[in-house]
This record gives structure tokens, C-alpha cells and sequence, in this order.
């Protein structure tokens, strides 16, 4: 006799998130209206069905005024405006974002991000109002 057996191989979370890039560069202008698309985080993972799917989260140093500056799309990874700009030409954000596989529940990576808030006409030279060290720790990851 014969007999035909489906075997069904399921994956297993042994993949953590990995980035597109170590350092991510944004800008944003001092008119800037709340809820503005400012940059997309991406991450991506080896693993297959949800264990790939991305949940996003970011870790912001707390303001004085206690309000986040930037709020980010959990499943999308687009990071918008929380707070208006004004007043705040030449200056700067940094924090990090979290991508966490399995729909949040998994393997855990991160990644750095700087905003810079400048002019509108100042917008296509943002990376000069990022620190130097920043830059020049990052330049293999910027350059490409």
C-alpha cells in the first residue's frame, strides 16, 4: 500500500528586524503643519507571514514642555509631525526608532534618527544642521 503525507514546515522567529540604514536624516520647516509626513522608517526581516511583519515605535527624550515632537505610524513606519516649529530654525531632533518583528511581539532592533528643523527655502541642505560627529560617524551608511 501507499499513502501520500503532507508535511507542513512552519518558520520559526530566528531573525531579528534589520534597517535600511543605521542612521535616518529628516527635516521639517518651521511652518510645518501637525501631522505632516516628515520620513518612513524602513526594517525588514528574514522571517516569513507575521514573523516579518513590523510594528514601529519611537524612543524621544522628553521635552520640557513634556510634549513629543514626532509621532510614528506603528505598521507603516512613517514618522509625522507632533508639535509646530516655529521659533525653532537651526535647531535639531535626534531619538531612536524601534522595529519589532512578529507584529510587535517579537526580535527587537534600532535605529537612529535626526530632524532637522530649518527654513523652507534652507530645506534640500538639512544634513548641514546635523551635528558633524553624526554625520562623520554615519558617512559609510550616507554615502550610499
Amino acid at each position: 500500500n501507499t499513502a501520500k503525507v503532507f508535511i507542513d514546515v512552519q518558520d520559526e522567529n530566528d531573525h531579528p528586524p534589520v534597517f535600511s540604514r543605521k542612521l535616518y536624516i529628516g527635516g521639517v520647516t518651521e511652518d510645518t503643519k501637525i501631522f505632516s509626513s516628515v520620513l518612513k522608517i524602513v526594517a525588514t526581516d528574514k522571517d516569513t507571514g507575521n514573523f516579518s511583519a513590523m510594528a514601529y515605535r519611537l524612543i524621544i527624550p522628553p521635552t520640557a514642555e513634556g510634549q513629543d515632537s514626532f509621532v510614528i505610524e506603528v505598521y507603516t513606519g512613517i514618522i509625522k509631525s507632533a508639535i509646530m516649529f516655529r521659533n525653532m530654525r537651526r535647531s535639531y531632533f535626534k531619538f531612536e526608532v524601534i522595529a519589532t518583528d512578529d507584529y510587535g511581539k517579537g526580535f527587537s532592533s534600532r535605529s537612529e534618527v535626526v530632524v532637522s528643523v530649518v527654513n523652507a527655502l534652507d530645506m534640500q541642505v538639512v544634513v548641514s544642521t546635523v551635528p558633524p560627529h553624526l554625520v562623520e560617524e554615519k558617512k559609510e551608511e550616507l554615502i550610499r
